[in-house]
């Protein structure tokens, strides 16, 4: 999903108009199809190092069992944005039909204020789950969320907004 809305970003600033009006696809089938494999693989390889580093932080902060805990809500959460967002932009596609584009700068702001919001409810969330003390899960969150508002996803999706 999400190399399919950072194909659709990427031919919406490579050729705006040339895309949708022109009478052929500006890119072979090929190219598309390798550029998708790759921000997919991109995206496998980002969230895998993700638990790595989930693990890491968790026993520099001695927050032990919370790693599995937040990868796996991480994991969770962001298929259920992003499959909306999914279907979201395909309804609006579907509604408004082929000459309207969609902004996708709007949908860099949605995407960064979820990602605002996730960390507020991990924080809600493994604050009433786990007892640990909650200055070190808040600075943990501070840095792993953080870390996923400045590159991560955004990077992946949309890296001319960052």
């Amino acid at each position: 999903l999400m190399s399919y809305i950072a194909f659709l970003n990427g031919m919406t600033h490579q050729s705006r108009d040339a895309f949708f009006d022109g009478p052929e696809l500006n890119q072979s089938l090929g190219s598309i199809a390798w550029f998708l494999l790759s921000k997919t693989g991109f995206a496998f390889v980002l969230f895998s190092l993700r638990y790595v580093m989930y693990r890491l932080f968790c026993s520099l902060f001695k927050l032990d069992q919370l790693a599995e805990a937040h990868f796996y809500k991480s994991i969770q959460t962001n298929f259920q944005f992003f499959t909306l967002l999914f279907v979201g932009l395909g309804l609006y596609a579907v509604s408004v039909g082929p000459l309207v584009k969609p902004d996708l700068a709007q949908i860099s702001w949605v995407v960064n204020g979820y990602f605002f919001i996730r960390a507020i409810y991990y924080f809600q969330l493994f604050r009433t789950t786990f007892r640990f003390n909650q200055i070190s899960l808040f600075a943990y969150l501070i840095l792993m969320e953080g870390q996923v508002l400045l590159f991560g996803v955004r990077e992946l999706i949309f890296p001319e907004y960052i």
